[in-house]
């Protein structure tokens, strides 16, 4: 079975330029308060997150592996994934025997300075690439069993346009699966809020 290792394991707090890696804790009623979130539970104990400037960009709450564990699931053979963030979904990636090589396209060049050697560290093996740069204009050179775009800050209807930019731009670049964040949640979103607009149009 493929875990999600508490970054805690192999990242230790750190920063380089406007990024910077920290720990914190949520207590009781911290967690208690998120429950009045849905889909947005942390339990109590302590957590890592990632910041690039003021923007929190992930971390390793149990939202973080239940919005990514299909990424996990669908892995296999060569894959691409962009967005390396705190290679909390990279680690178990890495571990599946049915994955090859793993390509990661991280944008920020301080996020691949402090994450990429932990990831390497802590899960040893020569199955990883990590390119800086923009999955948007990066051009890939190979196919790839399974892609997987991860580039997001927020679960936002807005990535959809993204999400469905990407899908084109790499629909001659794979052969089995290829999947966004929070993806299929967003579309069932967006189908809800069309029904709700054409029965409140009937007024």
């Amino acid at each position: 079975m493929n875990t999600f290792d508490p970054v805690a394991k192999y990242l230790q707090p750190c920063a380089r330029g406007r990024v910077r890696v920290e720990r914190f804790t949520v207590d009781h009623h911290e967690s208690m308060m998120s429950m009045l979130r849905p889909g947005c539970y942390v339990a109590e104990g302590d957590y890592t997150r990632l910041f690039v400037g003021e923007t929190l960009m992930m971390s390793d709450t149990y939202m973080e592996r239940a919005s990514n564990i299909i990424a996990v699931h669908e892995a296999r053979g060569r894959m691409l994934i962009a967005g390396l963030g705190l290679g909390y979904v990279l680690v178990p990636i890495l571990r599946k025997p049915e994955v090859a090589h793993v390509t990661v396209v991280e944008l920020v060049p301080d996020v691949v300075d402090l994450v990429e050697p932990a990831v390497r560290s802590h899960v040893p093996g020569d199955k990883l690439t990590v390119v800086v740069g923009d999955i948007f204009t990066w051009t890939p050179t190979e196919i790839y069993d399974t892609i997987y775009f991860d580039v997001w800050a927020d679960i936002c209807e807005d990535n959809l346009e993204d999400i469905t930019r990407l899908k084109r731009r790499f629909a001659r670049r794979h052969r089995g699966w290829m999947g966004a964040w929070e993806e299929q949640h967003l579309r069932a979103v967006r189908r809800r809020s069309r029904r709700e607009e054409r029965a409140w149009g009937g007024y």
